[in-house]
């Protein structure tokens, strides 16, 4: 039975893995083609299952993660909410309604995958005194995986204000889409304990005003 950390680093590897099986599905299925100009693009593709499925499934994960306490269960309500409203409104529609829905969604998704890296991942367990070497290292990479969705988000926003729509045959939002979900992928992945996960003995690191707790 798979254990809840596998749970996290299973949800992290889809996100690794999803800006790379979209335009491979899609090459497999439609033919060779270029990238597409943002991940969302390829709802209408035959790689829009592919798309669903895993948005279906961050939904599902983030429905009964509860993590640390209720800010955490919240924080997982609102991914839930905001990835299925992705997945069921394409950005293809020919409704502007739906495609906003679509568009506003997904920035709160990704805001949201900001959130658990800047703050949640990084909180201490109150039952512990140390804080490990491995955990400071963790800490420092939650922190930066943070950092570059929050990056990339404001880049895109500054893009479209500037420039409207990528044209066809730009994937300057594609890339940064990708980046935002590697990131978003490895802070889980190591979340997961797959990486960087506490050694049986270790010691801890020292900290300069009180002892502090780990967490994992």
């Amino acid at each position: 039975m798979a254990s809840y950390y596998d749970l996290r680093a299973l949800v992290g590897l889809l996100g690794v893995s999803l800006p790379v099986a979209l335009p491979l599905v899609a090459r497999l299925v439609n033919g060779p083609s270029r990238l597409l100009p943002s991940l969302s693009e390829y709802y209408g593709t035959g790689s829009r299952d592919v798309l669903v499925g895993v948005l279906c499934v961050f939904s599902a994960f983030f429905v009964v993660y509860r993590g640390y306490d209720r800010v955490d269960a919240w924080a997982g309500n609102f991914g839930a909410l905001f990835a299925i409203v992705v997945a069921v409104c394409p950005c293809t529609s020919k409704n502007e309604v739906v495609t906003h829905l679509h568009f506003g969604a997904a920035a709160l998704l990704f805001v949201t995958f900001a959130f658990f890296c800047l703050f949640r991942f990084t909180k201490r367990n109150p039952e512990r005194v140390a804080v490990t070497r491995r955990k400071v290292l963790r800490d420092k990479i939650y922190k930066a995986c943070g950092a570059l969705i929050v990056a990339g988000l404001i880049a895109i926003g500054i893009r479209g204000l500037l420039l409207g729509k990528d044209p066809a045959d730009n994937s300057f939002t594609f890339f940064v889409e990708s980046l935002m979900l590697w990131a978003f992928g490895l802070a889980w992945i190591i979340k997961g304990n797959a990486l960087l996960a506490d050694e049986s003995v270790e010691r801890a690191a020292p900290t300069p005003i009180r002892k502090v707790a780990v967490v994992q």
